[in-house]
């Protein structure tokens, strides 16, 4: 469908969106929100995406605030974390729904029947984590099926759970960390392997591992 406007990665969400009716962010939104389309997708403002899909389709009934997710890569698959960026600062009952909401996902996206939901903190022992982490701990335990505890970053990609809860400003320094890590080892293995012969050769013989790795990565 042709759309007329464009809402630029660096304009604020909710204003391009009220402003930019015709623009495709907004014009996804809304056939969803008329029952036009089951779904959308966008590459673009990572904010108005959010913004549209708050001010134009609106939250499932009992949703207190959205989240936004990223898939990453573990020993045996992947995992789901959420929230990485949506909120600033969640409210525990804010955080315990994303729980779910993650949970739903891993079922119906990831094929994880019975999917193992964790909490991002500084350690796995009960009782670890700021107030934040631990009072949404306590709801989850015995109510939400499927509830492991604690993790730590290192346990993400060992794959101890299939969905990972934080807040959003912990899940967004987390997930830039990941990416920021990613992108300097891969670039400095790129520039240390051709330094020697042994190295031009080896390199030649694993590089559609490497090249397959960082793609999953």
């Amino acid at each position: 469908m042709p759309c007329t406007q464009v809402i630029g990665m660096d304009e604020h969400p909710a204003h391009a969106v009220r402003n930019k009716p015709d623009s495709s962010i907004a014009v996804c939104a809304r056939l969803c929100k008329e029952g036009r389309a089951a779904g959308w997708t966008s590459a673009g403002n990572s904010g108005a995406i959010m913004a549209a899909a708050l001010l134009i389709q609106g939250r499932i009934r009992g949703v207190e605030r959205p989240a936004l997710g990223s898939i990453l890569p573990t020993q045996n698959g992947f995992a789901y974390f959420l929230d990485v960026g949506a909120n600033v600062d969640s409210k525990p009952e804010s955080m315990v729904q994303f729980a779910m909401m993650g949970a739903v996902y891993a079922r119906e996206m990831l094929g994880r029947p019975e999917p193992r939901v964790a909490l991002l903190s500084n350690g796995e022992e009960e009782g670890k984590g700021d107030e934040r982490v631990r009072e949404t701990a306590r709801r989850l335990k015995g109510f939400l099926p499927g509830f492991v505890g604690n993790v730590e970053p290192k346990d993400v990609y060992g794959a101890r759970a299939d969905v990972v809860v934080a807040d959003g400003f912990v899940g967004n320094v987390a997930i830039k960390m990941a990416e920021a890590t990613a992108e300097f080892l891969f670039r400095n293995l790129r520039d240390e392997i051709p330094k020697t012969l042994s190295g031009k050769v080896g390199g030649a013989l694993i590089r559609p591992r490497v090249q397959e790795l960082r793609a999953r990565v």
